[in-house]
Parts: C-alpha cells; sequence; structure tokens
C-alpha cells in the first residue's frame, strides 16, 4: 500500500511541474499520462521555446521505465561534428547512445538539423535486429523526438526521411505555443519568480504594475515559454527595492534600457545599473567571483566590496 501511494505521490509531483491552466495544457498534461504508460515511440512537434524538452523528460520520468536510463542527443550539435563523411562514426555514435539507454529513453531533439543521410543511419539503428535491442521491447530503449517543422511540409521537402517519421511518431504530440495559451502566462510567470528568488536568494522584486502586466499578457511571445522565462529573469535580477528596468523587456515597446533612470538621483541610478551587472556577471559565471570580475573589468577586491555594500549574497 506504501509503494502504491509513493508512485502515485511521485506521478502528482511530476504532473504538477506541467504547468498551465488552459483547455490546451489540460489536454497536453492529459495525453503525456497517458502515453508515458506505453513503450510507443512519440514525436514532439512545436516551435522554437515551447518547451518539448521538458515534456520528452516529463513523458520519461511519468513512464514504467523512470528509474532507468534518460539518454538526449541534440541533433543540431551532432551535424556540425559528423558532416565531414565519418559515416560510419556517426552509426556507432548512434549505437553506442542506444546501448547506454538500454531499458530507459533515448530522446531526439531537433531531428530535421541531420542530414538525409544521417536519418538513414538512425533509421538502420533504430530498426535493426539486435536482441539487446529492437528485437526485445523489455531492453530496447523507448525514443522520444523533438522536431520544429511541420511534419508534412518537412517530409513533402525532404527535411525529414518518411519513414524515419513514421517510425519516431507511433504518437504525435504537438506543444501549442504560447500565443495560444495566454491565460498560461500569469501560472509560469510566478512559478519562475518563486524558482528565481529561492536559487538567487533575492526578494528584491515585489511583482509587475498594472501596465507592465497588461502588456506582457498582450505581448505574442514568439519565443513562447522560454522567452518568457528570460523575460521573468531580467525582471527578478534588476528588481532594486521593488523597482526594475522594465524597459529592457522585450514585451515593452520603448527598448531604452535607461528611460526608468531618468529623474533618480545620480548615486542611486550608478546603484540600480551596477547592482544588475553584478548579478548577471555572477549568474553568468555560477557564482564564480574570479571570472564575474575578469567579465566587468574590475578588480575582485572591488567586486567583492561591492557585494557587501550593495548586500548581494553569492549564490
Amino acid at each position: 500500500m506504501e509503494d502504491v501511494y509513493k508512485q502515485d505521490f511521485s506521478v502528482r509531483k511530476v504532473l504538477g511541474e506541467i504547468i498551465g491552466v488552459s483547455p490546451a495544457m489540460v489536454r497536453l498534461r492529459r495525453a503525456i499520462r497517458k502515453i508515458a504508460r506505453t513503450r510507443e515511440n512519440v514525436l514532439l512537434i512545436g516551435e522554437s521555446g515551447v518547451g518539448k524538452r521538458f515534456f520528452a523528460q516529463k513523458i520519461h520520468l511519468l513512464g514504467p521505465n523512470k528509474h532507468q536510463p534518460f539518454v538526449e542527443i541534440d541533433c543540431s550539435l551532432v551535424y556540425s561534428h559528423f558532416s565531414n563523411g565519418k559515416e560510419l562514426k556517426f552509426e556507432e555514435f548512434i549505437s553506442e547512445k542506444m546501448l547506454d539507454a538500454v531499458h530507459g529513453t533515448l530522446a531526439f531533439y531537433r531531428i530535421e538539423s541531420l542530414t538525409p543521410s544521417q536519418q538513414v543511419q538512425i533509421l538502420r539503428c533504430l530498426s535493426a535486429s539486435n536482441g539487446q535491442l529492437n528485437g526485445n521491447a523489455e531492453s530496447s530503449p523507448r525514443i522520444v523526438a523533438t522536431t520544429e517543422l511541420d511534419t508534412k511540409s518537412a517530409i513533402g521537402k525532404k527535411r525529414i526521411d518518411a519513414k524515419l517519421y513514421y517510425l519516431l511518431g507511433e504518437i504525435l504530440i504537438t506543444v501549442p505555443p504560447l500565443r495560444n495559451r495566454k491565460q498560461d502566462i500569469p501560472y509560469l510567470f510566478q512559478h519562475f519568480v518563486e524558482d528565481l528568488q529561492k536559487s538567487e536568494g533575492d526578494e528584491a522584486f515585489a511583482g509587475l504594475s498594472d501596465d507592465l502586466y497588461d502588456s506582457m499578457m498582450s505581448y505574442e511571445w514568439q519565443g513562447n515559454v522560454e522567452e518568457l522565462q528570460n523575460s521573468t529573469r531580467t525582471l527578478v535580477l534588476t528588481a532594486d527595492d521593488g523597482e526594475s528596468i522594465p524597459e529592457a523587456l522585450p514585451f515593452i515597446k520603448d527598448n531604452d534600457p535607461f528611460k526608468a533612470l531618468i529623474g533618480k538621483p545620480l548615486p542611486d541610478a550608478i546603484a540600480q545599473v551596477e547592482r544588475y551587472l553584478m548579478k548577471v556577471a555572477l549568474g553568468k559565471f555560477e557564482g564564480n567571483q574570479t571570472k564575474a570580475a575578469q567579465y566587468l573589468k574590475i578588480s575582485e577586491a572591488s567586486l567583492r566590496y561591492k557585494l557587501k555594500k550593495y548586500k548581494i549574497t553569492n549564490k
């Protein structure tokens, strides 16, 4: 009974990380929970930034083999490494990754980035009659792949091999763009704020003004959830006693980042800019003060002094 409770709690925890109340997200959450229980291959389709990699991970975590390996291949990076006639080595690379993912999940991101030849080689590896892999459903890795392209058009233009598409797309899931589920934006925004405040130890951000909230909700978010997450990070990191520099954000038409400083005493304006730049530098180098100081072109001693002066915690 305790094992059943733990399993149910684990499922609810993973599903709870899929944030959204829109009908599109309710359907997506329900579909992911259902297909995760199977061993079918899944192809996630959606624009850049919608969270396809995130959902691929959730499918694995909700599946029967969640404690087995989850192996990821970013095809956009693979292309440049194996684009000079290294055919045999590429096929060996895929075979090795399949062995690494035995009993688990093998994820291919951006399959359209591969050359036609490389796609055929992946198809050959996946279709091989190997008892350790394809020949045994228990040991073969489940395949989850992603693409940013409209699949019918991509197949017609030969950007995606038709046979590979039908093998990978035993189940097709379309991840909707953020502009088609805008009622999820406040929930995602709040989630990102809370995560940042926990990780950065910074409680200065006091929330959005009504105008800023309206701008955020009316913006089209071409970069989708990823763009919203980056914008939230900018808001939280620029917060100074509840204030921020919203003009630097993409959903504000006036992109002059210094306009918000007009009318402030010069020392206060300088302090706000310094706080922001130091937080960005520390975040970029994961708290490494030596690298952050070099990036800012100041001495490490000067950086430590300013961190203490502005009460910036180095987390």
